[in-house]
């Protein structure tokens, strides 16, 4: 019987832990539009990102 209630709680608790109450839409994320790589006077790499997000209505 012991064995049962563990079964169902851990059970509870797993349905209870998942799913996407926190999941984000493509339109609350912003995007790369332009990747730039440079090589600069120290010769490193420099990466240079310019992201597109949606406007908010």
């Amino acid at each position: 019987m012991k064995k049962f209630f563990t079964l169902i709680l851990l059970l509870i608790i797993l349905f209870n832990l998942t799913g996407c109450y926190d999941a984000k839409g493509i339109e609350q994320l912003a995007y790369a539009v332009a990747i730039g790589l440079d090589i600069t006077d120290d010769n490193e790499l420099e990466l240079t990102l310019q992201f597109a997000t949606a406007g908010r209505r």
